[in-house]
């Protein structure tokens, strides 16, 4: 970062917010003191924005407006579903933004993607959730039962369906995607809910 502007923001927090400013520079003198060597205090901070008095950047403010997939996250058997656009949700939710939402969510839900996140629990793997946690989940991004797929989770959130019908449909769906035998298929629908 240029040292000028850091110095013309740091001038400006300081003209604007007074109090906020005296006393975060007095608590960072405070925890200097008593503050072990490789700790790193308010002003170099993991999280922090581009000052030392922001608690993060926020670059990702702008997804919240838009249509998102959320799970709770502390919870071992997942439920996902699409929150549409301009709703906002609190820190009790994990969110995922992005393109075909429904093509996840309908993956996410099912019941060999129940298993396979019940197989990962089961090691006894504390999993809470995060973004960690999701990032290598082999979803087929890409198979003639997208559009399907699609349609069908859109078709829970904008009308009267029989929800077991049409979740059963989506699971031999996707069963067809990861080509699984008969005996995989009855062990699954015999064991997850």
């Amino acid at each position: 970062m240029n040292k000028d502007t850091n110095q013309e923001a740091e001038e400006w927090i300081k003209s604007q917010y007074y109090s906020i400013y005296k006393f975060l520079v007095n608590r960072e003198y405070e925890l200097s003191l008593t503050r072990p060597k490789k700790s790193k205090g308010l002003y170099k901070r993991d999280d922090q924005g581009d000052y030392w008095w922001e608690l993060r950047s926020c670059n990702y403010m702008d997804d919240f407006y838009k249509q998102k997939l959320v799970w709770t996250p502390v919870n071992s058997e997942y439920r996902f579903c699409i929150v549409p656009e301009k709703y906002f949700i609190n820190n009790s939710l994990f969110m995922i933004t992005g393109q075909q939402l429904e093509l996840l969510c309908a993956f996410l839900n099912s019941k060999l993607f129940r298993a396979y996140f019940e197989l990962l629990l089961s090691n006894g793997n504390y999993a809470y959730g995060s973004r960690d946690f999701f990032k290598d989940v082999p979803i087929v991004k890409e198979s003639i039962y997208s559009n399907s797929l699609i349609s069908m989770v859109k078709e829970i959130y904008t009308e009267k369906v029989n929800l077991e019908d049409i979740t059963s449909k989506i699971d031999s769906i996707i069963y067809k995607i990861y080509d699984l035998s008969e005996s995989e298929k009855e062990y699954i629908e015999n064991n997850y809910k």
